[in-house]
């Protein structure tokens, strides 16, 4: 998956209050969308398994009202490798690296890098060692800009905090993962913090008086939810109105819950267990207050062991952040095959991620839309209307496929994961509609085939669950075929000035993201030309963009989509390309003597709309 980006676009007046587009980067960061401990699992390190072997032990001082939380990292070793190292894994912390001693207090070189502390070389004589550092908690990043969201809290009567943000966590070689536990054979916890708080902690029963807990022989699934789940440290109780989900609250929320929220949470638990057949009873979920000092929405932690988040949410994108959580929660905690959380198969774990959250705020009640000026979200036709445009504008940079996914612009992601990849989802649950007659038929599917986290075949399984329309879909996911209007839908009935909205944010912001990596895509105000003289003169002078039969399907789903394209067609013409499928193409159509000449026709034949 594409680094994520850390700046966000300009600030840009969008055509509706949907979920913004900057939501996707805050989910990046807090989970997803590739999980970034499987990823640096399975692509460095050797190919051979000369692994060490260890056990790992966590103390760890929460220190609250302070500065900073203190962690004890011992590694008891059975064996080493031959190069006498043992590697650990970042995830995402912000922390001073104190010291590596063994237990005499010797100190033993380790390097840092970007992904990894490396140990070593280690002397065989030492059977013991202790990597100390102090992490950083409710960090929102220093060149973000928004501040509304904030990675775990460091209170002085609350702390908590997702894995990935606090413990360095085992990395072993991929040769190894399915017998994890014999190279890795202990993991133990042991938690400091005051004697009249409370803990909530993943794989441990909730507001247990343990303070400390050992896994013997802890397996993939463990690290992972263990870097994913929240820790929650303070004093809570649990909320008895949910009979099949464990909630909890924060006592330290003073003025009380606002009753929207909370009827946010109760319908997003009841529409996720009809998604997934199957309730939420074995994941906790914890609502924290909000930092006081700016009512900044504190993220604990969204995983399988646990999850944790702010409940006093403020405006239209905090409850996109509720239904990720609660999604999350449900999918990470059943369907636990570890090669979905990474490449090639990001378009699968976070296409459904995106298809249910993004579709989440149309089943919330008007009384919460009105309250926080959440319109419907982005509708299916909406996306395929994106898709097509710039599937057919500009598909030298945003036809990506599976094989793209560890190379990818941050724009290309963003069509990817936010477009292209709920369609594709989409198109699986209609084959299986029309097959089996079962609803959200792919969820159920995987919540089948994936309850362990061994790699699941997913091409074996797309053939079980597509059947005959199998090669079909592969050839939508592959890019081979655009994927077809297969609902009939049109949008004829939007005003020309919404779909060009629409279509201009998306412009813009991904025209931000390729300049920010270097990449030559520059941003102009989508326009719409008079529509009688404009069609006059494509027929004069023979314009089209693509098939006749592909151009048909098009104008039957939107001619103000059409007549874009055909406007993007003639300006390519300009420059003596009749194919704009041609990659980057771009380039030539901005060149002086074209941009002239096309702004000279633009001028001849009028504009109808023009949104500069």
């Amino acid at each position: 998956m594409s680094k994520v980006r850390q700046k966000k676009p300009p600030k840009k007046e969008k055509h509706d209050k949907r979920f913004s587009k900057k939501f996707f980067i805050i989910l990046s960061v807090c989970l997803l969308v590739a999980v970034a401990v499987v990823l640096v699992i399975w692509i460095g390190g050797n190919n051979q398994a000369d692994q060490s072997k260890y056990s790992i032990g966590y103390v760890v001082e929460t220190n609250p009202g302070g500065e900073s939380m203190n962690v004890d990292v011992t590694l008891d070793i059975a064996k080493l490798n031959e190069k006498r190292t043992i590697e650990l894994y970042k995830g995402l912390l912000t922390a001073q690296w104190l010291e590596c001693v063994d237990d005499a207090g010797n100190e033993i070189p380790y390097s840092d890098t970007t992904d990894l502390i490396s140990i070593g070389p280690i002397d065989e004589n030492i059977k013991k060692l202790h990597f100390k550092y102090d992490v950083y908690l409710g960090k929102t990043g220093e060149e973000w800009e928004d501040t509304s969201y904030i990675q775990g809290c460091l209170f002085e009567d609350l702390v908590t905090f997702s894995g990935e943000y606090a413990l360095l966590t085992p990395y072993v070689d991929p040769d190894v993962l399915d017998s994890m536990g014999n190279y890795v054979t202990r993991a133990s916890f042991e938690f400091h913090y005051p004697e009249d708080w409370q803990s909530i902690l993943p794989y441990q029963k909730p507001l247990d008086e343990q303070r400390s807990f050992t896994k013997n022989k802890p397996d993939w699934d463990f690290f992972n939810s263990i870097s994913k789940s929240a820790f929650c440290f303070g004093q809570f109780e649990q909320n008895q109105n949910f009979q099949d989900t464990m909630v909890f609250v924060d006592k330290g929320i003073t003025d009380g819950i606002s009753e929207y929220p909370m009827e946010a949470l109760t319908t997003f638990l009841e529409y996720y267990t009809t998604i997934f057949g199957e309730p939420l009873d074995d994941v906790p979920i914890v609502l924290l207050r909000n930092r006081p000092s700016d009512d900044c929405v504190i993220v604990g932690g969204i995983g399988s062991g646990s999850s944790a988040l702010s409940i006093n949410l403020r405006m239209a994108d905090d409850f996109k952040v509720l239904s990720n959580m609660v999604y999350h929660s449900f999918f990470d905690s059943k369907v636990k095959s570890r090669n979905l959380r990474y490449a090639t198969n990001n378009w699968l774990y976070d296409g459904l991620s995106e298809y249910y959250v993004g579709i989440s705020a149309g089943i919330l009640s008007d009384t919460i839309k009105d309250e926080y000026g959440i319109d419907s979200p982005a509708s299916m036709p909406e996306r395929y209307l994106e898709y097509l445009y710039f599937s057919l504008k500009e598909p030298g940079l945003l036809a990506v496929s599976p094989s793209d996914e560890m190379s990818m612009y941050s724009a290309q992601q963003e069509f990817y994961m936010g477009v292209k990849a709920p369609l594709l989802v989409d198109a699986i649950n209609y084959s299986i509609e029309q097959q089996d007659e079962i609803p959200d038929g792919l969820i159920k599917a995987l919540v089948e085939k994936g309850s362990n986290s061994k790699p699941l075949d997913v091409e074996k399984s797309l053939q079980e669950i597509c059947g005959p329309d199998y090669e079909a879909i592969t050839n939508y996911v592959s890019g081979r075929a655009l994927i077809p209007n297969y609902r009939d839908y049109n949008i004829d009935a939007l005003p020309a000035e919404q779909i060009l909205n629409i279509l201009d944010a998306d412009e813009e912001f991904y025209s931000y993201l390729f300049i920010e990596e270097g990449a030559y895509y520059p941003y102009e105000a989508l326009y719409l030309l008079n529509e009688e003289p404009f069609m006059a003169e494509v027929a004069k002078r023979g314009i089209h963009y693509n098939t006749t039969e592909i151009q048909n399907e098009v104008k039957g789903f939107s001619s103000v989509l059409d007549r874009l394209l055909l406007q993007y067609a003639m300006w390519a013409s300009l420059a003596d390309i009749d194919d704009i499928t041609q990659p980057n193409i771009i380039r030539k159509l901005t060149e002086e003597d074209v941009t002239k000449q096309w702004d000279e026709l633009r001028q001849e034949i009028g504009y109808e709309i023009d949104l500069s």
